[in-house]
């Protein structure tokens, strides 16, 4: 039986006329990794307080994390739903 092991970070959120930093803790934990948006850090949106913060739940699975995510506020345009994020490998140009 392990520790959790606490992370701390930063999320990037980029649409075509929306960017968003947002503060990220989180926890690891065997197969579940748990992560929870503290604050908006930076964003171009006019009024930072009225984006959704989201808690996510996921289960690591080789090369993608799945589960579900839950608003944190409950303004009215806040949902919940789930999400799957696929490992890509970034491939190095070759020098010749």
């Amino acid at each position: 039986m392990g520790f959790p092991d606490n992370h701390t970070g930063t999320t990037y959120a980029n649409g075509e006329n929306f960017y968003s930093e947002t503060s990220i803790k989180g926890v690891i934990k065997n197969n579940k990794m748990n992560i929870t948006e503290e604050k908006v850090s930076t964003s171009n949106y006019p009024d930072k307080s009225a984006l959704c913060l989201l808690s996510f739940f996921l289960t690591i699975d080789k090369k993608q994390l799945s589960g579900y995510f839950i608003p944190r506020n409950h303004f009215s345009k806040c949902r919940n739903g789930t999400v799957i994020f696929h490992k890509i490998e970034k491939k190095e140009p070759v020098r010749t």
